[in-house]
């Protein structure tokens, strides 16, 4: 048995192998600028949505801010009474890990009059399984300070309200911020943001209790402000 080997010789110019490296490089190159201008066009698109995204935000960020700065106007324009809703107040006073504190938006007593506001504080009392609140005033740097009279000398009412359904038969909590009080740094011309507080009422929480000055976890406490 004979085993026949063949053996069988390519002759290839070395012209030919530079044209096929040649041809094979400008296929890679092309492939790769192919894969450039996708990746390229790609950033371009998710450019074009964060832009698109970026403009909803800022259209979505100004059209709240008009709103709080609206509201903020509406509250500010001043009357003689104004009403403030606390609502969570079963959690705010029961979290008794430490001093709490809730302050309301800022008031004027009228147009063109003195801005305020109203902060309600619950301390624990003697008796650790009591808590009470306290309840405080403060005056605040104000935009027509500089045409007001000084010291701030009118009557300050305030009323925790017993929300009964029948008005006759609330029995509202009021306390009272008499007119010419004591002069102290409380009612003098701010000269910071707002001035020292001054104390008006402390109720014991179990008083709330009795009766209906919690309703839906929300009590309502209604400020009145009295010229001179």
């Amino acid at each position: 048995m004979r085993i026949v080997i063949t053996f069988i010789f390519l002759q290839i110019k070395r012209g030919d192998v530079e044209h096929h490296l040649q041809t094979d490089m400008r296929l890679h190159l092309d492939l790769s600028c192919v894969k450039l201008n996708n990746t390229e066009e790609q950033l371009r698109n998710i450019q074009e949505e964060l832009h698109h995204t970026q403009e909803k935000f800022e259209t979505i960020t100004r059209k709240l801010q008009e709103k709080v700065i609206a509201l903020e106007k509406r509250l500010m324009q001043g009357s003689e009474e104004h009403t403030w809703k606390i609502s969570g107040i079963t959690q705010f006073v029961m979290s008794r890990q430490k001093k709490g504190a809730k302050e309301s938006a800022p008031f004027y007593t009228r147009k063109c009059g003195y801005k305020f506001k109203i902060r309600l504080s619950y301390e624990p009392s003697l008796d650790i399984f009591d808590t009470v609140l306290v309840l405080y005033f403060s005056l605040m740097k104000g935009e027509y300070d500089a045409i007001l009279p000084w010291p701030f000398n009118e009557r300050v009412t305030f009323t925790l309200i017993d929300q009964q359904e029948n008005q006759n038969d609330r029995k509202n909590i009021v306390a009272f911020l008499p007119a010419n009080a004591d002069n102290r740094l409380w009612n003098q011309k701010p000269v910071s943001d707002e001035n020292e507080r001054k104390c008006l009422d402390v109720v014991e929480f179990d008083e709330l209790t009795k009766r209906r000055f919690i309703v839906d976890d929300t009590i309502f406490i209604q400020v009145k402000i009295d010229p001179p």
